[in-house]
């Protein structure tokens, strides 16, 4: 169960990533290479003994240094925490490199967009942390084929994820259902 405290501190968390965002994202409005950027992200995953069975909330700083039009890489960092645990055991440092793969403008979903949109899909390969310690690291491998860019920022639906243990077996898997991208600076 969520306590009043930590419902409370979640939405506050929320409120001002969001706020402080939409803030640099006008001011980044005047440039034209945008390249740190900000992403808020909800998944889930079927790991027993490494994640809880309840959804993951993701907060990442990344910073897109190349833009190159195709396999264009950008590094991430961030934390995944679980809103409802009552230990650090759910709380994990997350870093990790996405390549954007190509960049399609005409695509067949662009009239479910009221703004002009780009399809591009990425892939992702992160470590993930545990806040206890470096004992038991995971890789987490991901496929973004459901990412559109707006010039302003990126939204990426129903990524799966495979979670690869450090002894490189298959730790279990996971579903990453949206991310929400930003571009502040």
């Amino acid at each position: 169960m969520y306590s009043a405290l930590k419902k409370k501190s979640l939405l506050l968390t929320l409120f001002f990533v969001v706020v402080i965002s939409t803030a640099a994202a006008e001011t980044a409005a005047k440039f034209t290479d945008w390249q740190i950027f900000l992403a808020v992200s909800g998944e889930g995953y079927a790991a027993p003994g490494y994640f809880d069975e309840d959804a993951y909330a993701g907060i990442s700083i990344g910073w897109e240094p190349f833009q190159f039009p195709y396999c264009d890489p950008m590094i991430t960092a961030g934390i995944l925490f679980n809103g409802g645990a009552e230990s650090a055991a759910s709380v994990f440092f997350q870093t990790g490199v996405v390549v954007e793969l190509f960049s399609l403008h005409k695509h067949p979903l662009s009239v479910l967009f009221t703004r002009p949109s780009t399809m591009t899909p990425a892939l992702e390969f992160s470590l993930i942390i545990p806040y206890t310690g470096f004992d038991d690291l995971n890789f987490r491998l991901g496929a973004a084929p459901l990412r559109f860019s707006f010039g302003y920022g990126s939204v990426s639906l129903f990524e799966p994820q495979i979670l690869v243990n450090s002894d490189f077996s298959l730790n279990g898997w996971g579903v990453r259902l949206f991310s929400f991208t930003n571009y502040i600076w």
